[in-house]
C-alpha cells in the first residue's frame, strides 16, 4: 500500500473508533444495562478489529503513522477527533 493511501486510512480508522466510543457512551445513557453490555461488546468487537487488523499493519509497515497516543511520532490532525 502506498504511503498516502495507508495514511488516509489510518486516520479513517482512528476517526471510525473515536466515533464508535463515543456513541458507546451516548448509548450507556439511553439503554438499559443488558442493552449496553451488548453493544458494548460489539464496538469493543469491531474497535479491536480495527487495531490489530487495519490500523498495526499499517503502522508496522509506516511507523511514521503510529500515533503520539500510540506511542509513536505521528500528530494526528484535530478534524479527525472533531465532534467526538
Amino acid at each position: 500500500m502506498e504511503k498516502d493511501l495507508a495514511e488516509e486510512t489510518s486516520l479513517l480508522a482512528l476517526k471510525i473508533s473515536a466515533t464508535l466510543d463515543s456513541h458507546l457512551r451516548k448509548l450507556q445513557q439511553h439503554c438499559s444495562p443488558k442493552e449496553f453490555e451488548k453493544m458494548r461488546q460489539g464496538v469493543g468487537f469491531v474497535t479491536c478489529y480495527l487495531c490489530t487488523d487495519v490500523m498495526d499493519p499499517i503502522w508496522k509497515m509506516y511507523p511514521e503513522l503510529r500515533p503520539e497516543e500510540m506511542d509513536g511520532s505521528y500528530k494526528v490532525p484535530p478534524h479527525v477527533y472533531l465532534g467526538y
